[in-house]
């Protein structure tokens, strides 16, 4: 995390550094010519403290959505810097989740119905003769050479919607339907990234998937911790 968190921090310098030293440099030459220019040093002072603040906001305070707003930049920053990719976004799936799980007691969630748990259509065994998409998560024959039949068991345990999906369009309808008030979504690097810049009013936990065959295929997920995240919920 110490390189990701070194980006948001030298965004926020630079953007606030910048915005304000523009500012008060046209402000400051203006005092200093029509006035005195002892102006100039309240600028340089000005510009100290920018810096300052500009360290911390991220540091301290940095919620998920303001993360996903700045994203593209960090992003290419990361590029510049020729930075793991998959490790960067990564680091920033584990940010958005370290964020959003802080405040996961207070999210006043009533009942089951109100969690969601998206999962890839790859998630089920590519031989498998039985669609097993959407509302069709019943079809199912519990042959366990996929989790499918894992994730049934979670349904049933916890009561929550689960539902598989064939990409983002499909999981924003699904979103809109259910209306859930927490979401757990399981997908790689790539999906995940573009699904929480998407989904901004609703509190998301991303959880990345395992890729034995590759990419899209096959693909594979620690149970453990969605279970563990449906414990802190308090949901049965």
């Amino acid at each position: 995390m110490k390189f990701f968190r070194g980006l948001l921090i030298f965004y926020s310098l630079v953007f606030f550094f910048f915005i304000t030293s523009l500012t008060l440099s046209v402000l400051g030459v203006w005092l200093a010519i029509t006035h005195s220019l002892w102006f100039i040093f309240l600028f340089l002072v000005f510009a100290v403290l920018t810096f300052v603040f500009a360290n911390l906001l991220f540091a301290l305070v940095a919620p998920a959505k303001m993360l996903f707003k700045v994203y593209p930049l960090l992003e290419i920053a990361s590029k510049v810097f020729k930075n793991n990719f998959d490790k960067f976004r990564q680091q920033v799936i584990e940010y958005s989740n370290i964020q959003t799980l802080r405040n996961i007691k207070g999210l006043n969630i009533k009942s089951p119905s109100d969690v969601l748990i998206l999962l890839p259509h790859c998630l089920q065994n590519s031989d498998c003769l039985y669609k097993v998409t959407w509302d069709k998560l019943e079809n199912c024959r519990g042959c366990y050479k996929c989790q499918i039949p894992t994730f049934l068991k979670i349904k049933s345990d916890y009561g929550v919607n689960v539902v598989m999906v064939s990409g983002g369009t499909a999981a924003r309808e699904i979103i809109k339907k259910l209306k859930p008030k927490f979401i757990i979504a399981v997908a790689c690097e790539n999906d995940l990234i573009s699904g929480l810049k998407d989904i901004s009013n609703i509190p998301v936990v991303g959880v990345l998937n395992g890729r034995p065959c590759g990419a899209c295929r096959d693909t594979t997920v620690d149970v453990n911790i969605i279970r563990r995240y449906l414990d802190d919920l308090e949901v049965k």
